[in-house]
């Protein structure tokens, strides 16, 4: 069953490839690129520092890779856009609203997947707070954001 898709879904294709980030927008307000992932892994591993975590790009088919296998929780995201594209939103604690849906056109998605986690109660882990995670927040910035 695919239970959480957000362990394994990195981002997905929301606007064509040649689309910049408008200068005015704060970084925070502009949509992960999906090349941008498969591009810093592969750059991970040619400057040998082997941190970033195996990240391939893929187009699925949302309604028989995801949608047909996905447990109730997720499939309550699910919706078809005015467009008629079938869209989900999943399951976490940023920006899993409407607002922030990835759609398939019309459910054919192209996105980056990055290496898949078992659940804990199969492989228990320790979890650390990763030390340059963004604030997403204009006034409250994290101690690295502050340049001190």
């Amino acid at each position: 069953m695919v239970r959480n898709v957000n362990r394994w879904f990195k981002s997905a294709f929301r606007f064509p490839r040649d689309t910049q980030t408008l200068p005015n927008h704060f970084y925070f307000t502009d949509f992960e690129r999906h090349t941008a992932e498969i591009a810093a892994f592969h750059l991970d591993r040619i400057l040998g520092f082997r941190r970033a975590m195996p990240v391939v790009g893929r187009v699925l088919n949302m309604t028989t890779e995801i949608y047909n296998i996905g447990d109730a929780e997720l499939l309550k995201t699910f919706f078809v856009s005015p467009s008629d594209n079938l869209c989900f939103h999943g399951k976490c604690s940023y920006y899993c609203d409407t607002a922030h849906a990835v759609c398939g056109n019309p459910d054919m998605l192209e996105g980056s997947f990055a290496a898949f986690l078992p659940d804990k109660e199969l492989g228990p882990r320790k979890v650390w707070r990763h030390p340059w995670r963004r604030s997403y927040h204009k006034r409250r910035k994290a101690q690295w954001e502050l340049g001190n």
